[in-house]
């Protein structure tokens, strides 16, 4: 039998975790190689505040729009589905850094 799940989320705490964010990341930055987050909201605060190494999008990019500003900032991504690929094709890239690992199999 299943039981009912309840969650219970601190609003105030949440946004205090998401300010600390980048301060976090900039403390491990030295050590680190890359880092991930879920979307590119979350890539540019990080950006924002300071941090330089590459960051992975797990979600990737939906548009070009979203993947030339990926490719400006350099976010890695991941790519899961035909309208990612759709994206990437359509991106006005040239001569991109970012897309000269791309491999589609």
């Amino acid at each position: 039998m299943a039981r009912a799940a309840r969650a219970s989320i601190d609003l105030a705490a949440l946004k205090l975790n998401c300010a600390q964010a980048a301060q976090i990341a900039l403390a491990l930055e030295p050590g680190a190689q890359a880092f991930g987050v879920a979307c590119i909201e979350e890539a540019l605060t990080l950006r924002q505040g300071g941090v330089s190494r590459p960051i992975l999008l797990l979600e990737g990019v939906f548009d070009a729009d979203w993947l030339v500003i990926a490719a400006q900032q350099n976010f890695w991504l991941m790519v899961e589905n035909s309208g990612q690929v759709r994206a990437i094709a359509e991106a006005p890239l040239k001569n991109c850094a970012a897309l000269s690992g791309l491999q589609v199999g």
